[in-house]
């Protein structure tokens, strides 16, 4: 299986993706990249929320949104259909892009 986790910015700034093996690893990779985040209190326990619910064999995905930012994990691999149109957004400050898998 393969889980995605995402921060997105609802156009504002370019989103972020990364997939693993489990909710877990996708978890792990996400809280990694938002260690210089000033809002980072606000999306880890959102991240922690959705690989918990993740965990039920009938949930597919989760998603957390408030303002102009959300957090999702997916049991899928990661779409890159948009990633050409977000490429040029700019980086959200102190996220960490370099493990994305749309980096």
């Amino acid at each position: 299986m393969t889980v995605t986790a995402s921060l997105y910015f609802l156009g504002k700034y370019r989103p972020a993706y990364w997939s693993a093996k489990s909710a877990v690893d996708a978890f792990r990779l996400a809280y990694a990249a938002l260690d210089n985040c000033p809002d980072r209190d606000w999306f880890i326990p959102r991240l922690q929320q959705g690989a918990a619910e993740l965990r039920n064999r009938d949930c597919e995905s989760v998603s957390h949104e408030h303002g102009c930012r959300g957090v999702m994990l997916a049991k899928r691999p990661h779409d890159p259909f948009l990633d050409d149109l977000t490429r040029s957004l700019p980086a959200y400050p102190g996220l960490d892009y370099s493990q994305c898998v749309n980096a």
